[in-house]
């Protein structure tokens, strides 16, 4: 297994309060663009990955 810096306090509450401000957000008004469609038995007639 690869060896990671371990996390200072710092890095922690950092985290946390980037993740206590992202909850407050209107995920309903979100757009995810990072999504891929992924087709392995090409139903569609593309191969895509």
């Amino acid at each position: 297994m690869k060896k990671c810096l371990q996390l200072t306090q710092r890095h922690k509450d950092e985290r946390l309060c980037w993740a206590k401000i992202f909850m407050r957000c209107d995920w309903e008004k979100a757009t995810f663009s990072g999504e891929k469609k992924f087709s392995l038995d090409d139903s569609d007639g593309c191969h895509s990955y």
